[in-house]
Order: structure tokens, then C-alpha cells, then sequence
């Protein structure tokens, strides 16, 4: 669920994944979203610039 979002939502921040994820009845604490994207090497290293 929390790649699916991530995908569809590729500027999201931590919470708003959370927030997403968690409209969908799944309860996945932030720290953890944050955890399993960076094991996958998917977590952003630098924020975006407007």
C-alpha cells in the first residue's frame, strides 16, 4: 500500500503517506513508512526545489 501511494503521490512527504495509507484502514506508524523506504533506497535525500 505505501509503494502504491508512493507512486501515485511521488512528492509526498512522510506524514502525507501516512495520512493516505491510513484513510485506506491501514495504521502504519510514519517512523516505519520512513524506515522501509529508506531500506529500499527510496527515501528522498534532498527535498525538492520550486
Amino acid at each position: 500500500m505505501i509503494l502504491v501511494q508512493l507512486v501515485k503521490y511521488p512528492h509526498s512527504s512522510i506524514e502525507e503517506l501516512f495520512e493516505r495509507v491510513a484513510e485506506q484502514g491501514i495504521r502504519i506508524e510514519p517512523q516505519v513508512i520512513e524506515a522501509f523506504l529508506n531500506h529500499h533506497g527510496l527515501l528522498k535525500k534532498i527535498p525538492d526545489t520550486k
